[in-house]
Formats: structure tokens, sequence, C-alpha cells
């Protein structure tokens, strides 16, 4: 794997340049004596008057030595006659290589982008409510536990509710919150895969290149006119499949792939069925592509199937690219809808600022003051904690997307359809907060209004909910 920082240096493309010059110059019948240095002999042929000379060309100069007779005899060539070299090899070579690898040489590192995907599964980790079982072992792990833990017993407890308010609490906030919390987590893993998808195509785009650099260097060795059969080296094309190889990588809760096709199946079963089938068909990995041609028996075929090599890395690259369009894009449409309540979405509060025994009937409430405490000052605002935390890591922005302009789909790849799923993702988790917290003010207002509500009670779980929150205590 290529170090971090510039790719290509201007070190290894001298030494490309200087090995096709050395080639283009043999094959025009000079001999090389190394260091930039090329020796051409030659004679008039005539015994009974022969006629020698060297000429010598060192890094674009030329000399011109008489070995035998005469400089005057009109076969010698005169030095002006090879001060085309200049432009047609020596100048030429640099340039035609410096051109080749102009958009690649300081293609960027993954590591920015590995970063983000961390920070992303961090947020997914944050709502993840259900665990999931690794298909090897059968082990289940990564959920979180305080989570699951506060849902369970605000389903057990606000069942022990009766009146108006408890009935649409339960049936539109309770019942709903843990499928709801489970599809917003398949959206931001979503997001995670695209990270890893984009982070392996720019980890194994940077080793394309630097072996591309390499092979170059023996292909131009080797295409001089003493080079030999060097025809069978070849580009074989990692960056392809660089999508799947991301997506499979991504562990949670201890498994990769199988989590995938989970994710992808959670996203089918609440009628994303788009983007579940996209996502469930990228980790199937792409058939392996022909290797394309790169040795050749002269230097300017090299750089021809050099040039038309990258030129073709790049359009893998785009289509690589294309699948996370196509994957954030249906995932953005298929959630937009989410608006209302949903799959994605619990709804939003209905009751507040209505009072009366109708809303919390006092004589069927089986729970006590500490209870409804707990409901609406710890186990909500806890829940709303974790929804806050994975928020604040749905910020990823542009810049470990950026690259050369002329690689990919764009100067940021699919950035654009990244962030706009972000956007959707983030409001839905922001919105779910909101809600919830609507929800247990109503809860407590009409617990007030009954004698269910003691003020030193509820600030006692209150700083408990703050030290969850404040401490990020998942456990």
């Amino acid at each position: 794997m290529p170090p971090e920082g510039p790719l290509i240096g201007s070190g290894m493309k001298a030494l490309i340049a200087e090995a096709a010059i050395a080639a283009d110059m043999e094959h025009r019948g000079f001999l090389n004596y190394g260091g930039g240095n090329f020796v051409e002999v030659g004679s008039n042929a005539n015994d009974s008057n022969p006629v020698v000379w060297r000429i010598t060309v060192s890094d674009g100069k030329v000399q011109r030595e008489m070995i035998y007779g005469s400089e005057s005899d009109s076969s010698v060539p005169k030095v002006e006659d090879y001060s085309h070299l200049q432009a047609d090899v020596f100048d030429y070579w640099h340039k035609a290589i410096d051109d080749a690898f102009v958009d690649w040489e300081d293609f960027p590192s993954a590591n920015p982008l590995g970063w983000d995907k961390g920070a992303v599964l961090k947020g997914a980790a944050e709502i993840r409510v259900n665990a999931h079982s690794d298909d090897n072992t059968g082990e289940a792990s990564g959920a979180n536990v305080r989570l699951d833990s506060d849902i369970s017993n605000l389903m057990t407890r606000t069942g022990q509710l009766n009146g108006e308010y408890a009935e649409a609490f339960n049936e539109k906030y309770v019942t709903k919150l843990r499928p709801v919390l489970d599809n917003l987590q398949a959206l931001t893993m979503v997001l995670a895969y695209s990270l890893a998808g984009e982070e392996e195509l720019f980890r194994r785009t940077r080793e394309q290149i630097a072996q591309v650099a390499n092979d170059s260097l023996k292909a131009m060795q080797a295409s001089g006119p003493k080079g030999g059969d060097i025809t069978g080296l070849k580009i074989f094309l990692i960056v392809v499949g660089a999508v799947c190889a991301g997506v499979g990588a991504v562990a949670a809760g201890g498994v990769a792939v199988p989590v995938a096709l989970k994710v992808a199946a959670s996203l089918t079963g609440a009628g994303a069925s788009a983007s579940g089938g996209l996502l469930g068909a990228l980790v199937k990995p792409p058939p392996e592509p022909e290797p394309i041609p790169l040795g050749a028996d002269h230097p300017s075929k090299v750089l021809t199937n050099l040039v038309n090599g990258l030129k073709d890395i790049n359009t893998r690259i785009r289509t690589e690219e294309q699948l996370l369009v196509d994957l954030l894009d249906a995932t953005y449409t298929d959630a937009a809808p989410a608006t209302a309540a949903g799959p994605f979405n619990i709804a939003k509060p209905e009751l507040i600022g209505k009072t009366g025994s109708s809303v919390l009937e006092s004589h069927q409430v089986l729970v006590d003051k500490e209870t409804i405490a707990k409901i609406t000052e710890l186990w909500i605002p806890s829940i709303v904690g974790d929804l806050n935390a994975c928020t604040a890591e749905l910020t990823i922005g542009a810049s470990g997307w950026t690259r050369p302009a002329g690689i990919g789909l764009s100067a940021t790849g699919p950035w654009s359809s990244y962030s706009k799923l972000q956007t959707g993702v983030a409001d839905l988790v922001k919105d779910t907060a909101t809600e919830l917290t609507g929800s247990a003010e109503s809860l407590q207002a009409a617990a007030a209004d009954i004698g269910l509500s003691d003020e030193h009670v509820n600030e006692s779980y209150a700083a408990q909910a703050r030290k969850i929150t404040e401490d990020n205590i998942n456990y």
C-alpha cells in the first residue's frame, strides 16, 4: 500500500520519463551509456577514404567528434541535424509523463473518509435497539443496552396508564418507538456503508495508481529494441468491486456482510424497497474485469497504453461511485414521505395543552408519582439524549470526498447525494427527539392535573437523565 502524502512524486515521474527517453534513443540507433548520455557512431562506409564520427547527446546537448577522416566530408552529419532531439525526446517525455499523471499524482488519502465512517457508525450505534446475530456464531451483540431497557420499561409502565392521553401515548409513541428507531438506524447505516464504499474506493485507487506508476517504469525500461517480450505486463483493475468490499467490511455488532443484508431487509420491510434492493445487491462482488495491456515494444506504445489504462480506471471509478449515488438517492426518495407518521417517524404530539380526567384517568392508573417521573424525566429524556447523540455525528462535510476534478463523478464524487440523505436522516432523528420530548411534557402536565406529579421526585430522575446523557451511558 502506498504511504500517505503525495501519491506520485516528481522523482517517480522523472524515472519513468528517463526510461522512456533511453528506450526512444535506442530505437533511434543510439547506445545508452547511462546518466543521460547517448552515443551514435557513424561512418561513410568508404574503404578507400574512410570517415568515422561519434555523436554524443548528453541531456539533449549534442556534440560531434571525428574519430577518423575529415569533418568536411559530405557524409558527416551536422550538429544541427540532431537539434530536434531536445524537443522530440528529452522535453517531450518529461511533459508526456507529467500530463499522463497530472490528475492522479495528488489523489488524497482514504483516512478522512474512514474517520467520517467511524463517526456515523458511532451515531448509528446510539439508536440501535435491536442486536444483530452473527450467522456463524449465533451470538447477538451491538444494541444500545440502556436504550433497549428504557424502551422496554416505557412499554411496561405506560401500559399501566389509562385515559385519552395514555392510550394515544401508547399507540402513537411507545409501541412505534422501537420499530421507528430500528428503521432510522437502518437509514444511518446506509450513510455509513456509503462512506465505507468510498473509503475503500479511495484506498484502492491510491494502490492502483501507485502500482501503475511502478509497472509503467518497468514497461518503459523494457520498451527498447532489446527489451524482450514484455507485452504480458498489464494493469489489473483492483478499483472494480471496491464499493462491494467496503460495504462488506463494515462490522456492526461483530459481523459485516450479514449485517448489510439485514439492514437491506429492514429497509425493504419498512417500505424502502428500492434502497433495500440496491444495498442487498452491493454486497455481491462484480465479475473480475479483463486486465488492460501496458507493456509494449516501443515507449510511444507504452504511453498510449498508460493513458488509455488511466482513462479506463477513471471510468471504473465513475461506475463504482454511481452505485453509491443510486443507493443514496433511492434511500432519500424512499424516506422522503417520512415527514408524516410512518415507518421512519412517530406522530407529532396532538394532546399538548389538554387537561382533565379524560387525559389520564386517576382511578385506573396503576402507577405512582415515581413511575410517572421515571417515564417523563428519566426514560424519555435518556432516549432523547441518544437521538441527539446520533444527530451530532451526522455532520460529515465534503472535505473527505474531495479529489482532483477530473477523477470520478466530480470533484466531490457522490457527496451531493450523501449530503442530501444525511440532512434528511438528521432531520428525521431530530423530529423524533422533538416529538418524544413533547409527548413527555404532555404526560407530565396530565399527571400534574390529577396529583401524580412531584417536583422533587421529578428533579431527582431528571438529574439521572442528565448524567446518562452527559456521560453517554449506553449499558
